[in-house]
């Protein structure tokens, strides 16, 4: 199916950032080493890599990719 119509249709209703795709690709790899082992296994995580990075740049292509989120002050100190 087509992958980046539900991603396209999301991006129009609240921001898509890269670290969303960031989360998903951890809990793909935590869920697929949890599960699985050896080449076919390594592949499939290949594969969902290169994904979040073709998907990310569609949408930054469209301008439908969002920026990322500045990370939250500790203690009200800004964080760098």
């Amino acid at each position: 199916g087509n992958t980046m119509a539900p991603h396209l249709f999301l991006a129009q209703k609240t921001p898509i950032r890269a670290e969303h795709f960031e989360r998903w690709l951890g809990l793909f790899t935590q869920t697929l080493q949890e599960g699985f082992a050896g080449p076919i296994a390594e592949r499939a995580l290949e594969r969902a890599r290169f994904m979040a990075v073709i998907m990310q740049s569609k949408l930054k292509t469209l301008g439908m990719l969002a920026p990322q989120q500045d990370a939250p002050a500790l203690n009200g100190q800004q964080t760098f």
